[in-house]
């Protein structure tokens, strides 16, 4: 029997999203908050500010990284979106890549990644300190061009 998504399309969608977490908390977040940290050290005038400039440092982290200490904080959507990742690799290594095995997983990880957008999307609409906005679009990549109306392929009424 085969699925609704082909197992190959659903394992790129999840590579996809691990590939724009990865690409998100390494350039949009650390390497900004890096170069905010340096800047600060080099000001610095006394010990309090190099501790409030490692302080500031380190919220930004936990904040672009969805780890923040808040209730509203992404990191339970970002562990939705990897547990099913796990447990289609376990059906995958256990040979139970049928639609009654693979369905529900694909079902659970498109649930907890439009969640996962919804959460970005409301952290992105704050004024903080990370711009959430290319990490959205990436959670969405895909959504976006199936909402898009065909421009090719498609008879128009004579």
């Amino acid at each position: 029997r085969k699925t609704n998504v082909p197992l190959h399309a659903l394992r790129a969608q999840m590579t996809h999203i691990v590939s724009a977490l990865t690409y998100h908390m390494h350039v949009n977040v650390l390497l900004v908050a890096w170069q905010r940290l340096e800047e600060q050290l080099a000001s610095a005038r006394d010990l309090e500010e190099l501790i409030r400039a490692h302080d500031k440092y380190l919220s930004h982290l936990r904040e672009g990284w969805l780890l923040s200490t808040a209730q509203d904080s992404g990191d339970v959507y970002v562990r939705a979106v990897f547990d099913s990742i796990l447990k289609l690799s376990e059906l995958v290594n256990a040979n139970k890549t049928d639609a009654d095995s693979v369905v529900p997983v694909y079902c659970a990880f498109e649930s907890a990644r439009e969640n996962l957008a919804q959460r970005v999307s409301i952290l992105n609409s704050r004024a903080g300190r990370v711009d959430f906005e290319p990490l959205l679009l990436q959670l969405d990549f895909n959504r976006f061009y199936i909402r898009q109306e065909p421009t090719h392929h498609t008879k128009q009424p004579t």
